[in-house]
């Protein structure tokens, strides 16, 4: 494993490498063993889930989903000699 497969893996799998694959597991560990600037890599991502994880919830307001549902469907274009449903 090299860096930029490092960086793969730990946007596919987190930052928790216990809870990686085996084999992804064991190739990271080895990288991290003889490339410690990998190690930044690796809280970088621990640091990114640490601040989102401290944010407060965003809530969307009620009904958005479905505005924007309907919007899509009313800017769906329709095909020459179709009806359009209302």
């Amino acid at each position: 494993m090299n860096r930029s497969e490092l960086q793969d893996a730990i946007d596919r799998h987190g930052d928790d490498l216990s809870a990686w694959p085996l084999a992804d597991r064991e190739r990271a560990q080895a990288l991290l063993t003889r490339d410690p600037a990998s190690l930044a890599l690796l809280d970088e991502a621990s640091a990114l889930r640490a601040a989102l994880r401290d944010q407060p919830a965003i809530c969307a307001p009620v009904g958005l989903a479905d505005r924007i549902v309907r919007a899509a469907l009313d800017s769906t274009p329709v095909p020459t000699g179709a009806a359009r449903r209302a």
